[in-house]
C-alpha cells in the first residue's frame, strides 16, 4: 500500500481551500453583502385626519416564516423596519382609509438597506377614500 504524504504547504493549501468554500457557502448574501436579508423601512406620512389601515411586507426569515404584526391601523406619520430574508422577491406596503376629508394627501415610501427605492403620494378621493398599493421588487 502506498502511503500519501502531505507537506506543510500542502496542508496549508487545503486548508485555505476549506476556509474559503465554507465561507462563501455559509454566509449566503444578497447584493448589498447583508447575510440576514433585506433591511427594509416603511414610512407613511400625511395630513389626513381619520386612522389609516397598513399592510406591509413583515419580517420574513429564510424558511419563509414571518411575524404576525403585519397589519396596523394608525395616525400619521408611522414608520416600521423589518428584515425580508435575502432569498425573498420584494416588499410591499399597502395604505387604506375610509371617511377622511377629500383631498388630503398621503405618502408612501419604501427604502431598502437606508436608500428610498420607491414612493408614492395619494389623495382622498370625493367618497373619503384612500388606497395606495406600493410594492418594490429587489434585485439580484
Amino acid at each position: 500500500m502506498r502511503k500519501i504524504k502531505f507537506t506543510l504547504p500542502t496542508i496549508g493549501f487545503i486548508a485555505i481551500f476549506f476556509l474559503t468554500t465554507s465561507l462563501f457557502t455559509a454566509c449566503s448574501k444578497d447584493e448589498n453583502g447583508n447575510p440576514n436579508g433585506h433591511n427594509v423601512r416603511y414610512e407613511v406620512t400625511g395630513n389626513i385626519t381619520v386612522p389609516v389601515t397598513i399592510q406591509y411586507t413583515p419580517t420574513v426569515d429564510e424558511n419563509g416564516d414571518f411575524d404576525d404584526d403585519y397589519e396596523v391601523t394608525t395616525n400619521l406619520p408611522w414608520e416600521k423596519d423589518v428584515v425580508i430574508a435575502y432569498n425573498a422577491s420584494g416588499a410591499g406596503c399597502n395604505v387604506s382609509a375610509d371617511d377622511a376629508s377629500p383631498g388630503q394627501k398621503v405618502t408612501v415610501k419604501i427604502f431598502e438597506e437606508g436608500k428610498e427605492v420607491i414612493n408614492h403620494k395619494g389623495v382622498v378621493d370625493a367618497d373619503g377614500n384612500l388606497q395606495i398599493s406600493l410594492n418594490h421588487v429587489f434585485k439580484r
